[in-house]
């Protein structure tokens, strides 16, 4: 699974004149974090709209989940949390409140239990957060408080709009307790001693097959089916040796 910020694509510019800038963004995350201003100059690129608001709009995963979307204007700063690895603990929501300035509702109960394994997708709007409206005449908002791999962001929602994040979790060396990297280390050198002991035994059950064949009947004959029979020489050799001495009076010698 893939960790950290994983950018899918980037666009920036307006509904008619827009620009691709998915690898410069790709470039702009260090460490599992992007921070930046909007602006043609940051994205460098010539400005497809001049005179006109531009919009960056980016497609990204988180640990390798579902797509997410964020859309930024010019002049506005993007900011994402996502450190590898080493941290990783999926989506962990803090606190959330619904409402609009003076009057914000705790709703961090209700958004909680629509996470389920680091993701969340919501439609903000009175109903979703599980409270009346406040306000009919006022434009609400949705303020979220959350972690990713344990890093701490933060994002506004407005009414009306989706809050979508995915961040499932990451499976980790760290998150292995040292008895259990203990018990795997011995588990893989136990199965490595009897994969060269069993080795060691087919190998001398062929041996063995050709050298009795050497002596009765045909040293081809016993090797192939000590060769395809894995340790016939051992279950196989001694029940045919005791019945050509039953009916024999040549004794064979192996």
């Amino acid at each position: 699974m893939s960790t950290g910020i994983s950018i899918v694509r980037a666009v920036y510019g307006t509904s008619t004149a827009s620009t691709d800038v998915t690898k410069l963004v790709a470039s702009l995350v260090t460490d599992g974090s992007l921070k930046f201003t909007v602006s043609p100059t940051t994205l460098n690129v010539n400005d497809p709209a001049p005179g006109q608001l531009k919009t960056l709009t980016i497609n990204y995963t988180i640990n390798g989940g579902q797509d997410n979307q964020i859309a930024k204007n010019d002049n506005d700063v993007v900011s994402l949390d996502a450190p590898p690895i080493r941290l990783a603990s999926g989506l962990q929501i803090i606190k959330a409140e619904y409402g609009y300035t003076g009057n914000f509702t705790d709703v961090t109960d209700v958004i909680q239990n629509q996470t389920n394994n680091g993701e969340i997708n919501i439609k903000v709007s009175p109903s979703s957060v599980g409270i009346p409206d406040p306000n009919p005449n006022k434009q609400k908002e949705l303020r979220v408080e959350y972690t990713i791999n344990g890093k701490k962001s933060s994002d506004t929602i407005k009414d009306g709009a989706s809050f979508k994040l995915s961040a499932p979790p990451s499976e980790s060396a760290s998150n292995t307790t040292p008895s259990q990297t203990v018990g795997t280390v011995i588990g893989m050198l136990f199965k490595a001693v009897a994969y060269f002991f069993g080795m060691f035994l087919y190998t001398l059950s062929i041996f063995t097959a050709i050298e009795y064949g050497n002596q009765f009947i045909s040293p081809m004959l016993w090797g192939a089916l000590a060769f395809f029979l894995p340790f016939y020489s051992f279950w196989g050799l001694p029940g045919i040796t005791f019945l050509v001495r039953l009916f024999s009076s040549e004794d064979i010698i192996v």
